[in-house]
């Protein structure tokens, strides 16, 4: 008998203790309206926090708070975790919140049901007729009810605060039928209405229908808590609860026009210019610089084709990253892209610079429209002088003119010519009697080595440094590429072209350049060189 109280005692501690670990999950309403709240209280005796995403998705989070309580049962301390939540509806209709992860436990589903707002609550007419005897009201504009299916439409939101707030929710429900995503940090600024003076946070989207019909854009939501005045804190503790919604948004979208454009790209205006260009000839020791910019209403800068610049006559074109600015001016977003372009000739002649045409929707012209600059002319100097032949009508008067100067100074050549002689020889023996006696010395060529160019990793000595061990010699790095007989060399060649002229990464080029020469340069013709030479080759070959 005794055992088998001993056994019923330690069941009733063992489900005393299994009831004790549970995890459990309550709402303090389980029907309330839009502009109402609600409290999720969540008591659980382990150490893993809820998963706010899984309630966060149609509920906006006013208000949190956790708790700790300690408690001796059973002849053991128990802690236990208490989370607290203000929850504000973010939409109409049921909502459940689905059971909570903790630990080992798990919490049971909840369900809310959600009716519109009741009658007298603070709804915000978007319209400019709001009553600005509301302490707190929103209003929603947008730049066109009835866009294009696929065309940006800036949504601007304001939130007016009359009174003091000691804490703030702002949240916009995403929209059903179309993207959006917030372009603009919020701006905080004061407007006197009706001779009171309200607190307003401007907030910005960029709204993107995904097809034609009716979207509907559900007004955004301010939840806080208000502080009162003097006689209100006297009365009461003077803290008001916020709930303020905007009332709803309707676009009309249009659909894509038959005869548009592909790709479809539907914008406000679109402009396209030269902002620099060469003032002088170019060379490969100083290519030129070109710089565009396009300006586009009514579109974000990754919404337009990239910038992009042609050449003709061999010549190459090394970009730099665009640069991207955007505001809102006159209601509307603009996005200006500017762009820089290097343009290195490889040979001589005029170099004729062009730019793909972009082909867009003019919007409140309904129409077709291109966007394509002017050709430009680049002039190439020449990398050898070469003489100018007269015209054809002085042709013969030059001629004249040359051999009667060649005449005249004909005795005066001879007599120089002689005199040159004379001198040279007698240099000639002078020369050759001082080097019986002294034995020839030869003077070190001075230049940088293409292995300490590269080890040192300044781009102008190794550009030298491949000039300078070129068979032969040159000073164009597009000729040192030519003659490179390993198609390695001749890729870490254009890439330190790249790194110069067109702002590629250094460090990357470096690499490519220390793997590319780690063996000396290999030059076209070299590998059909006779061994039997009785000179020894420049570079061994194993």
């Amino acid at each position: 008998m005794k055992a088998f109280k001993l056994a019923c005692l330690v069941l009733c501690l063992a489900l005393s203790s299994t009831a004790w670990a549970e995890t459990r999950a309550s709402v303090s309403r389980t029907s309330i309206h839009a502009d109402e709240s609600v409290r999720l209280v969540i008591e659980t005796d382990g150490n893993v926090a809820p998963d706010e995403s899984k309630f966060n998705t149609d509920f906006v989070i006013t208000a949190r708070a956790t708790g700790r309580s300690i408690n001796y049962a059973g002849g053991r301390v128990r802690t236990s975790m208490r989370y607290e939540y203000e929850l504000s509806p973010r939409r109409s209709g049921r909502i459940v919140i689905p059971s909570l992860r903790m630990g080992n436990d798990t919490t049971s589903a909840l369900v809310v049901d959600v009716l519109d707002a009741a009658a007298g609550t603070w709804r915000s007419p978007n319209s400019g007729a709001a009553s600005t005897s509301q302490d707190v009201f929103i209003r929603t504009t947008v730049e066109t009810t009835q866009p294009y299916a696929q065309q940006g439409v800036l949504m601007t939101v304001r939130f007016y605060v009359g009174r003091s707030m000691i804490d703030a929710a702002l949240d916009q429900p995403a929209i059903e039928g179309a993207s959006m995503q917030q372009v603009a940090s919020d701006v905080q600024t004061s407007q006197v209405l009706n001779g009171r003076t309200y607190q307003v946070v401007t907030r910005q989207y960029w709204v993107v229908p995904d097809r034609a019909g009716i979207v509907r854009i559900a007004g955004a939501r301010l939840v806080g808590t208000t502080a009162g005045g003097f006689f209100d804190e006297a009365f009461g503790d003077g803290i008001e609860r916020i709930n303020a919604v905007a009332d709803t948004l309707v676009l009309n979208v249009q659909p894509q026009p038959s005869n548009a454009a592909d790709p479809w790209l539907p914008l406000h205006d679109l402009r396209l210019r030269y902002t620099s260009l060469p003032q002088s000839e170019i060379s490969q020791s100083q290519p030129g610089r070109v710089t565009l910019e396009m300006v586009a209403e009514g579109a974000l800068p990754a919404d337009v084709p990239e910038l992009t610049l042609q050449a003709s006559n061999g010549a190459q074109v090394y970009p730099e990253p665009a640069q991207t600015q955007s505001a809102v001016r006159n209601g509307r977003w603009v996005s200006t892209i500017t762009r820089t372009f290097s343009i290195l000739p490889t040979q001589g002649g005029a170099i004729s610079l062009t730019t793909p045409a972009i082909n867009w929707w003019h919007i409140e012209n309904k129409r077709n429209e291109r966007a394509q600059l002017p050709l430009q002319t680049l002039q190439v100097k020449a990398s050898i002088p070469v003489s100018q032949a007269p015209d054809a009508s002085d042709a013969k008067s030059a001629s004249d003119t040359l051999s009667t100067r060649l005449h005249m100074s004909m005795r005066a050549w001879i007599a120089g010519g002689v005199f040159a002689l004379c001198v040279a020889v007698i240099a000639f023996l002078v020369w050759r009697k001082k080097s019986r006696r002294d034995p020839p010395t030869e003077l070190p060529r001075v230049h940088i080595s293409l292995e300490s160019a590269l080890a040192s990793g300044d781009l102008a000595d190794i550009s030298a440094a491949l000039c300078a061990s070129c068979v032969p010699p040159t000073d164009s790095l597009e000729v040192v590429r030519s003659r490179l007989a390993k198609p390695s060399q001749q890729e870490a060649v254009a890439a330190l072209q790249a790194a110069r002229w067109g702002g590629a990464a250094t460090e990357s080029v470096l690499d490519v350049l220390r793997t590319a020469f780690a063996s000396k340069p290999e030059w076209v013709g070299m590998r059909h060189e006779t061994r039997n030479s009785e000179l020894p080759p420049l570079y061994p070959t194993h």
